[in-house]
Order: C-alpha cells, then sequence, then structure tokens
C-alpha cells in the first residue's frame, strides 16, 4: 500500500489545481491485491478532496476477471448518497439494477460494456428491461462514420480502433463476427470502406438462428 500513501498528496495537488465550481472526481478498485484496506483507501481519496467517487468493484490483482464485487462497495456507501457510483460487469440493463441494488449506490459507470452495445446507457435510464439493443445497421453507419472521423489518420495503424470495436461488438451483435472478418487483413481507407460495403450487400453477414444456436 505504500504507492497509495504516496499516491494521496499528488491527488490533493491536483484538487488544488482544480478551477473553482468544477469537481474533483476519483475512480478507485477495491485495492491492489485484495480489498482489505478498501475503506481506508476511500477515505482518504475523500480527505484529499474528492467530490465523487466510482468505484471498479474489483481488485487490481483481479484484473477484469467476472466477478465484480458488488457487495464490498455497500459499505461505504451512505444513505442518500449521490456521489459514490459502481463500475464492473454492468454488461446488460439487468446488471446495472442488480449492482445498484447490491452496492447501495445510485448510478452506474460502464466501460467495456458501452463499447459492446452503444446504447446500452440509454436503456438503463429508460430502466428498458425488455428492449431489444440498437439494430445492427444502424451500428455499422455509426461504426463506419468513427473510422472515417478517428482512425484514419496514421498510415500504419488504419482500422486498428476499429477493429477492437468490433471484437468488443461480437459480445452483442453476432454479425460483428462477419464484418470483423472483412477487415481483419485490410490496413487501408478505399479497402476498408469496401468491405463495409460488401457486409451491407451479404445482409450484414447475419447469422441464421438456428446456427446461433
Amino acid at each position: 500500500m505504500a504507492a497509495f500513501a504516496l499516491a494521496l498528496p499528488r491527488f490533493a495537488e491536483y484538487g488544488e489545481a482544480v478551477p473553482e465550481g468544477m469537481p474533483l472526481t476519483a475512480k478507485i478498485r477495491l485495492g491492489y491485491e485484495d480489498a482489505s484496506r478498501f475503506e481506508e483507501i476511500v477515505h482518504g481519496i475523500h480527505e484529499a478532496g474528492a467530490d465523487e467517487l466510482a468505484v471498479h468493484a474489483r481488485t487490481k490483482f483481479d484484473g477484469y476477471r467476472p466477478p465484480a464485487y458488488w457487495r464490498r462497495v455497500a459499505p461505504i456507501v451512505a444513505d442518500g448518497d449521490a456521489t459514490t457510483t459502481i463500475n464492473g460487469e454492468i454488461w446488460t440493463v439487468a446488471d446495472s439494477l442488480a449492482a445498484r441494488r447490491a452496492s447501495g449506490c445510485r448510478h452506474v459507470m460502464l466501460g467495456r460494456a458501452a463499447l459492446a452495445a452503444p446504447d446500452l446507457a440509454a436503456r438503463i435510464r429508460a430502466n428498458a428491461l425488455a428492449a431489444a439493443p440498437m439494430d445492427w445497421t444502424a451500428i455499422v453507419d455509426t461504426v463506419q462514420a468513427q473510422f472515417h472521423a478517428s482512425d484514419t489518420g496514421s498510415p500504419r495503424h488504419v482500422g486498428n480502433r476499429t477493429k477492437q470495436w468490433l471484437a468488443y461488438l461480437r459480445r452483442t451483435y453476432p454479425e460483428a463476427n462477419g464484418l470483423f472478418a472483412r477487415l481483419r487483413a485490410l490496413h487501408d481507407r478505399d479497402s476498408m470502406d469496401a468491405a463495409f460495403e460488401q457486409h451491407r450487400a451479404a445482409d450484414h453477414d447475419r447469422v441464421p438462428a438456428a446456427r446461433r444456436a
């Protein structure tokens, strides 16, 4: 925990540099190897000036391996607390409800799930448990627009971020596998744009329901 002791003064310095009226926020995990000093960490963060806190409900040692330990956050969430946010393994609307119920937090933070299902935040806000994810045809248009806007600037790395995004989208959309396969070996804008059009022409590489099962 030596690193934690060293980090707090620096965090306090960040707080002093934040303009007046702007909140100072922090995101932490439960701990490094274990969560034995979690409450101490939270106390130190608040003492250093944090106005809002997001907690990824796993330790550094846990990495991103399921599950997330939402219940371990509950002891630091006071009644009426609107400044502590729960994060970790929230992939669906049902997950968001379970995470808030277990942790006592009013709000959730999305990470990888926002890449896997770009409309998830809207469905969570609407408490739309039964709503289907955004249609894949609209997702493809969004992915291609983002490819043009931010993934063609470096000739050596054209399309890398787009392929990484598709790797997450495959969690929600089987069709993403087909588009990823078309783009995987391509490294220039024109050929990748052609692959997007081929994907659309092939009915978005849709997987028949029988084959999905």
